[in-house]
């Protein structure tokens, strides 16, 4: 699911999971964050979309110029151009989001979801997204305007540096957003964004996108402690336990259907992981390279040894059901959900709503979503590393199935043939065995064994900045 640009949502788990809480407050920067010549703030012109907001006074600019500077010493990526902020009241910014939630997306995605069960149908999905945006936006970049938006308040609690009790986790997650500023500017943010891709290449690309800058922001949290990011991102088991805190926050994101927390969630956290694994490898300029050859799938992303083994998802491709059309069914759209959103579906019924180990085998996957004479009709074809873990996702796929009604139940089917498994949804009994023949061909072409990896990626090595 995408959501447009937002904030760190869990900048403040993070102040607290550093330390960085608990460092005294100071005016001025770590021994760690190196002096450099200062990034200028962006002159303001007077602004008359009301949605944009103000032009930072002198106080906030200057504010505004310290945190870009610190950010920039702690990414390592100099930006080609000054950095527009504006100030704006929170209802501004939540107006301005919504208007880049595109009406196509929300509708694919309530299809999508509520025809797998994982959205209840009377979900308005759309005021869903506006609220969290309320909710949990501190400031965002907006790569379309090139500018930096801030929260009116905390750009005030940006002023307060010296004072007690500092505004910590509201200028570590502006740090957050500077740094997509500066992906826009020199790794190409904005093309990339433009780019169509399907749900699972989209996560994986937001992912990288969020990871890079959330472990910036820890950088940054890390530096004010005196702290190097590398004793971090080398060491494994202190990032499992950063991983393993963190939950959702606010009570709009708490209240969400899990497929909801988990999209909105994961481009952070295992986006996260991901980049800290590469930043081990070769610092950030490992994490620039993979901006120019992205993850594309999720499980690259939530395996980052599979992305820097090279190993790349199976494409599926899903032929025409003719039995199908003739009894009414249209088709909507095609997609791919990836192993993230597989998890989510794996986990119906259980109590942590994702079943990472069921779906840990993904291979690929291709879903298909009718429009039935009444309801949404989901045909869903996938692949797994071996047999063994196609029969766990089985297993799995047939567990949440019997969390629907007796009625739904007569709609849905779970098969498998060798490590190809198809999962079908609101498919009317007499029209699945036409399925089932139909796709009978591919499924056994897809039980072979998964082609070998292909050679490794290089490690990135720094290049001259």
């Amino acid at each position: 699911m995408r959501l447009g640009p937002s904030a760190a949502l869990v900048a403040l788990f993070f102040v607290a999971a550093c330390g960085g809480a608990q460092t005294p407050a100071s005016t001025t920067p770590s021994p760690s964050v190196p002096e450099a010549a200062p990034t200028p703030v962006a002159p303001e012109a007077a602004a008359s979309d009301d949605t944009v907001g103000r032009a930072p006074n002198s106080v906030e600019r200057s504010a505004v110029q310290r945190l870009i500077d610190e950010t920039v010493a702690t990414r390592h990526l100099e930006p080609t151009r000054p950095i527009t902020i504006r100030v704006a009241r929170a209802q501004q910014i939540a107006t301005r989001l919504a208007g880049q939630i595109e009406p196509e997306d929300v509708e694919h995605a309530r299809a999508e979801y509520t025809a797998l069960g994982l959205l209840p149908p009377q979900l308005d999905l759309r005021t869903l997204l506006k609220d969290l945006l309320a909710e949990q936006v501190v400031g965002f970049y907006d790569p379309e305007r090139d500018d930096l938006v801030i929260r009116d308040d905390a750009a005030r609690g940006l002023t307060r540096i010296g004072l007690s009790p500092e505004p910590l986790e509201g200028r570590a997650a502006l740090a957050h957003e500077i740094v997509h500023a500066l992906q826009d500017q020199r790794l190409g943010l904005g093309e990339a964004m433009h780019l169509g891709r399907d749900t699972d290449a989209e996560d994986a690309l937001h992912s990288l996108v969020e990871g890079d800058a959330t472990l910036a922001m820890v950088g940054w949290l890390l530096a004010r402690a005196g702290q190097p990011l590398e004793d971090l991102t080398q060491d494994p088991g202190r990032m499992r336990g950063l991983r393993q805190m963190a939950a959702p926050s606010g009570e709009r994101l708490l209240a969400a259907p899990r497929i909801v927390q988990v999209s909105l969630l994961a481009p952070y956290l295992e986006g996260l992981n991901f980049c800290a694994v590469l930043h081990a490898r070769g610092g950030f300029a490992a994490i620039d390279a993979a901006h120019a050859h992205p993850p594309r799938s999720m499980e690259q992303v939530l395996h980052p040894q599979k992305y820097l083994a090279g190993e790349e998802p199976e494409t599926i491709a899903l032929p025409p059901l003719p039995s199908l059309e003739a009894a009414g069914f249209h088709p909507l759209l095609d997609d791919t959900l990836g192993e993230l959103e597989m998890g989510v579906y794996l986990g119906l019924g259980q109590e942590s709503g994702v079943d990472e180990a069921a779906a840990a085998g993904w291979g690929g996957d291709r879903l298909r979503i009718y429009q039935g004479p009444r309801e949404l009709a989901a045909v869903w074809l996938s692949t797994w590393d071996d047999e063994d873990e196609a029969r766990g996702a089985e297993q799995a796929a047939r567990r949440a199935q019997g969390t629907s009604s007796v009625e739904e139940q007569d709609s849905e089917r779970v098969l498998r043939i060798g490590r190809a498994l198809m999962i079908l949804r609101g498919v009317p009994a007499e029209q699945q065995a036409g399925v089932v023949a139909a796709l009978e061909g591919i499924m056994r072409q897809r039980s072979r064994p998964a082609a070998p990896a292909p050679t490794p990626r290089p490690p990135a090595t720094p290049s001259p900045r």
